[in-house]
């Protein structure tokens, strides 16, 4: 079974990376590019649709390596993101309102929801195990849609989308196999492959875009992937590779978009905007203003994911009550050091902008006196 996850992988690569520079001249040669503008960084004009050429990918791996049985398993997760690709091809073309975006996202997630693959507990967080269903829907519907955009919200950098998903689709590809779904593994081994043909055109500088259409259907994705994990992990017995605290296990795969994310609305509530207001004050955005070129952002936040994961994965003896807790210090402290990062730079331009008045004025008195 390892030869058809490493299929899945390779065969999405290989599809991907053939079909997206035929995306990109089809996009040039229709003009549907992604014009720059105030609240953008790139340039120039770049087509935005390259989730095309993953979802390709992924989509031809699946109907090679999975069998007729799995297929019919994971329809309901294969409807669900085939709903939210066309919704975003649709958007990337012809933008729609966010109210629209966010009834395709709830009809999608109700769809999975259906399927059974939900929150199904607290997971033992602080003695809670089981919960109403009521709740379990409204938790369930709330976090797809949530990451959903939060993985939305951190396409906005050459190469960065596209590295934090090949960690988190590797990740779960890696976790499934060992144990013993292969049908999610191969998926996400899948997504793996199409991300890695996609990257190859998005490194700085990016030919093309992930889009919405990439974006939102690997959110998406990401997002069942992760209850999925949850829901698998739980029911295990003690072994090697069970992990006592899930939630907090899920949350380091998904930890840069989620950090971001939260990040965002903190910084915009302090400062008395909507949450919603887009604005350039992202954690890619920062990064970069502190010096940071494109391909270093991507790496040190790919980097940093990795070492969240690698943590939690290292101390999965403890359970959530111990590790949760930990995940959000690590959380604020990363958030603390990025604007003191950014408060000493502003204080540093003021600094030597005051010293380069002072010296002018010096020149000035000097110039008068002679």
């Amino acid at each position: 079974m390892v030869g058809n996850i490493i299929g899945s992988f390779l065969i999405s690569l290989a599809t991907s990376f053939l079909v997206i520079p035929l995306i990109i001249k089809l996009l040039q040669k229709r003009n549907l590019v992604d014009a720059p503008d105030r609240r953008k960084i790139h340039r120039g004009a770049i087509p935005s649709m390259g989730g095309i050429g993953i979802f390709i990918g992924m989509g031809f791996a699946m109907l090679i390596w999975l069998t007729i049985s799995g297929i019919v398993e994971y329809k309901y997760v294969l409807a669900g993101s085939t709903l939210l690709f066309i919704a975003g091809v649709r958007d990337d073309l012809v933008p729609i309102s966010a109210r629209v975006k966010l009834i395709v996202q709830m009809f999608s997630a109700t769809i999975i929801i259906g399927s059974g693959i939900m929150i199904n507990s607290a997971y033992g967080l602080f003695g809670l195990d089981e919960l109403n269903i009521t709740i379990k829907i409204f938790l369930s519907l709330g976090f797809i849609i949530f990451f959903t955009n939060s993985f939305n919200l951190i396409d906005g950098l050459d190469g960065l989308a596209g590295t934090i998903a090949l960690i988190i689709s590797l990740t779960f590809a890696t976790w499934f196999y060992l144990n013993e779904d292969y049908y999610l593994a191969i998926l996400a081994a899948g997504i793996a492959g199409g991300v890695v043909g996609f990257l190859y055109y998005n490194w700085q500088p990016a030919r093309i875009f992930m889009g919405d259409t990439g974006a939102l259907t690997l959110g998406f994705l990401f997002s069942v992937l992760a209850l999925a994990f949850m829901n698998q992990d739980y029911n295990l017995a003690a072994g090697y590779h069970k992990v006592n605290a899930p939630i907090s296990m899920m949350l380091a795969i998904l930890f840069v978009p989620i950090f971001d994310t939260f990040r965002i609305i903190i910084v915009r509530l302090v400062r008395r905007r909507s949450p919603f207001e887009p604005d350039k004050n992202h954690t890619h955005h920062v990064l970069m203003r502190l010096g940071l070129k494109h391909k270093y952002v991507a790496l040190l936040l790919g980097a940093i994911n990795i070492l969240i994961i690698t943590t939690i994965f290292s101390l999965r003896e403890f359970k959530d009550n111990v590790l949760l807790p930990a995940l959000i210090l690590i959380a604020f402290g990363l958030s603390v050091i990025l604007d003191q990062l950014i408060i000493h730079q502003v204080r540093t331009k003021m600094r030597s902008r005051r010293n380069k008045l002072q010296r002018q004025m010096a020149k000035e008195q000097v110039v008068e006196s002679d």
